[in-house]
């Protein structure tokens, strides 16, 4: 299903959809580069322990270097015109984040793993970090050409393995 489709099925969530498209079209014209895909034998322990990949300590998936494509984003709309306070809180959080010399660092600790200090907006940045960041892994191993996504996590082809990866409609 579409979202097009799905948004005429429920037409009260129109404005939430636009405002996705609009996240989705600036983001596509922003550079994000693509993500090494890891090395699934170190990740193995702590899959079956449960810890989740982008949080896991034994696999190098770091982000620092998507700071800067979520503070052009993040710049990029709060120029634009935005639907309701979107524009003022896009631009009271770019204004905290220019002003603070630590806010990169710290902005990818937010949207990873929801701490860092205190943003202005903490809900509008991991939602726009997290639009820059499904980019990066998805241009590497999270997209099929049918717009499936991958599902990592859904079992191992033994121990030690790499884990199985399992399709899953995006439509759902």
């Amino acid at each position: 299903m579409t979202r097009d489709v799905w948004l005429a099925k429920h037409p009260y969530l129109r404005p939430v959809g636009e405002l996705h498209a609009l996240v989705d079209a600036t983001v596509d014209a922003i550079t994000v580069p693509s993500a090494c895909i890891p090395h699934w034998a170190e990740y193995t322990e702590d899959f079956h322990a449960g810890v989740p990949l982008l949080q896991s300590s034994k696999v190098a998936m770091g982000f620092s270097h998507l700071e800067t494509e979520v503070l052009s984003l993040i710049q990029t709309l709060a120029a634009s015109a935005l639907p309701g306070t979107l524009a003022e809180q896009c631009r009271a959080l770019d204004t905290q984040l220019r002003s603070d010399r630590d806010s990169p660092r710290l902005t990818m600790a937010e949207v990873v793993g929801g701490d860092s200090g205190s943003p202005a907006y903490p809900g509008l940045l991991r939602y726009l970090g997290w639009a820059v960041l499904v980019r990066y892994l998805a241009r590497s191993w999270g997209r099929s050409n049918n717009g499936a996504t991958r599902n990592v996590g859904s079992g191992t082809t033994a121990l030690g393995a790499e884990p199985r990866l399992r399709w899953r409609s995006s439509s759902a």
